[in-house]
């Protein structure tokens, strides 16, 4: 094993759920109970519901880390949306800054005819379009190896930026409860937000009150609250972490925007020391304040009620069947992670050479992209190809990278993500576990640990865009260090 020389960690996965909280991407499922609302008493903020913008502050915990601008346009019979929004966030003293834009065309009945999608940092231009043809929604990205995705649409596509409006003018007094298929950025697959109308209630706006239509959106493990106007415009968003959208005065001045500190907001502090870490063979620890997953239970880890024990590979034994099914998920090539890519080919044929020992392969792969990845914080979506070409980033970058690697040789691997032990404080992080002599193995290409140590705390596996899971633990879960030995 080598020694832990980099301390870094990637908050890139919390830095992309906090944009896609923005901008997200529904198919409408139709599926609604009625409610009855006087819709007369409603009100609206005076001049603010009228005219073709709306501008809304992103704000972290009443600190104020960046805008969110929509514009609407009459086009013929059909509309234009533009989106934009800029974040900033502060990782280690750096100042860095991530752009949002999208542009929808929409049919008078606000069906959605075509979309655009651009995320730009200095680390990263991703890009998804989308174009109805027929029944169908034909994706494409600039993702390199990415082949295109077809998706239903037999039911009408809606984007968030525009689902609001399209609730206020066809459900309000119609629907009480809704439900949405989501077309997810990070992983390009399905996923489900319900949408309930709770009531109207009376908010106060840029000094303003005003009766606003309260909505719920439920999106994966996250609870999104929405205040909108009878336009549907939103006046107020806030979600179970601590984030808001608040409707405000427009100014794109980003000097008076404080951002968002990554590494201070987003640690769990603990109230015991641990030593060596690597001498440690097991440790236990008192998790509270999260509803307690399956996924913590398998492998080194057995949780007994709120008791979570981590055992050192060294000692661990255990056989583990893996599944033909399973076998070859984790043996596919994904949108982040280009199996198939000949580059990637290449350098796992340079990386193994003539070894044929597969955990020895493994530990080539960790120990080479260890030495080689340069340690830097990257804001974007990881992916294996771009890791490869730049040869730079956070432990997302290494752990897309070396699972591409380990596929590509017919070893099954994926991504795990959870949390890491260092001088008093969990971090978040990501790893990989691999699958070789009839178990699960971790290795953390970021840190060079083969195995990773009992500080490693898994809370999500699979793909590149699991990792996102760990989105319903930000800043609820708690740990209690019980004992080591």
């Amino acid at each position: 094993m080598l020694s832990k020389k980099y301390k870094i960690f990637s908050y890139a996965f919390i830095i992309i759920w906090i944009l896609i909280m923005i901008y997200l991407f529904v198919l409408e499922k139709i599926k609604t109970e009625k409610m009855n609302i006087d819709v007369s008493k409603l009100g609206n903020i005076s001049g603010l519901a009228s005219g073709s913008e709306e501008y809304l502050g992103v704000y972290f915990q009443d600190k104020k880390i960046g805008y969110v601008l929509n514009h609407t346009e009459k086009k013929g019979e059909n509309f234009v949306l533009t989106h934009r929004s800029k974040i900033k966030f502060s990782i280690k003293g750096s100042k860095r800054f991530v752009d949002i834009e999208g542009t929808a065309e929409l049919s008078s009945d606000m069906i959605l005819k075509a979309f655009y999608f651009k995320l730009n940092s200095e680390d990263q231009e991703f890009i998804v379009t989308g174009k109805a043809e027929g029944k169908k929604i034909i994706i494409t990205s600039n993702i390199q190896g990415f082949k295109g995705l077809e998706l239903d649409n037999s039911s009408p596509i809606f984007l968030d930026v525009n689902l609001n409006r399209y609730i206020a003018r066809k459900k309000l007094n119609t629907s009480k409860r809704m439900s949405f298929r989501i077309f997810s950025l990070e992983g390009f697959a399905d996923e489900i937000v319900d949408v309930e109308i709770l009531s109207y209630e009376k908010i106060k706006i840029m000094n303003e009150e005003v009766f606003a239509y309260h909505i719920r959106k439920k999106y994966k493990n996250n609870i999104i609250d929405a205040w909108i106007d009878l336009n549907g415009k939103t006046l107020k968003e806030k979600n179970d972490l601590g984030f808001e959208l608040l409707r405000e005065i427009y100014n794109e001045n980003m000097k008076e925007v404080e951002g968002l500190d990554i590494i201070s907001q987003f640690t769990i502090p603990v109230d015991k020391q641990i030593g060596d870490i690597f001498s440690i063979s097991q440790m236990r620890v008192k998790i509270s304040g999260v509803e307690l997953s399956p996924l913590l239970n398998g492998g080194r880890q057995k949780l007994s009620g709120d008791i979570l024990t981590i055992e050192s590979e060294l000692l661990y034994k255990n056989m583990e069947l893996l599944g033909d099914r399973e076998k070859r998920r984790y043996l596919s090539s994904e949108p982040f992670i280009q199996v198939d890519n000949e580059e990637i080919k290449a350098l796992a044929r340079k990386i193994v050479g003539n070894e044929e020992d597969e955990l020895k392969r493994l530990e080539r792969i960790n120990d080479y992209l260890f030495s080689s990845i340069k340690k830097r914080n990257v804001i974007g979506i990881p992916d294996a190809y771009n890791t490869y070409k730049n040869m730079e980033g956070d432990c997302n970058e290494h752990a897309s990278l070396f699972v591409a690697i380990s596929r590509v040789i017919g070893i099954p691997a994926r991504v795990a993500g959870g949390l890491a032990y260092l001088n008093g404080k969990f971090y978040y992080h990501a790893w990989v576990e691999a699958y070789t002599d009839g178990r699960w193995r971790s290795f953390d290409p970021t840190w060079g640990e083969s195995p990773a140590d009992v500080g490693h705390i898994r809370l999500v596996y699979g793909s590149m865009d699991r990792i996102l899971e760990i989105s319903k633990y930000i800043n609820k879960i708690k740990l209690e260090v019980i004992e080591w030995k």
